[in-house]
């Protein structure tokens, strides 16, 4: 017997629907989910052709992922800077652990208009 489409929601527990029903922060969480999962399912389909070694960014093999790690990048002087694009690595070949290869979990983006970083100009 089919009773239609599996949810997210529809695994979860009482407890968890109690919740749900109750607490507006999991209400606004899940509206912007939903926002965001409409989003994702509306840009392109990611490039699986053929592609360099140098498409899109890695680090360094790291041994604990919570170790810090930087990218400095100088650019010779002022620019205005209207976004910033960070592109991880995709290898197809790796299959699902190919996707976003080597690219950190969590970073921070910072923007300097001087290299002292002691006494820096964001």
């Amino acid at each position: 017997m089919n009773c239609g489409p599996v949810s997210a929601t529809s695994a979860l527990s009482f407890a968890d629907h109690t919740a749900r029903l109750f607490s507006p922060k999991i209400r606004a969480a899940e509206r912007r989910l939903a926002e965001i999962e409409e989003v994702v399912a509306s840009l392109p389909e990611l490039y699986s052709g053929p592609r360099g070694s140098r498409f899109g960014f890695h680090s360094e093999t790291i041994p604990n992922q919570f170790e810090p790690h930087s990218l400095d990048i100088d650019l010779g002087r002022s620019w205005p800077i209207d976004s910033i694009v960070a592109i991880p690595v995709h290898l197809p070949t790796r299959g699902v652990s190919g996707e976003g290869y080597g690219f950190p979990l969590r970073f921070k983006i910072e923007v300097f208009k001087t290299t002292d970083r002691g006494n820096p100009e964001l």
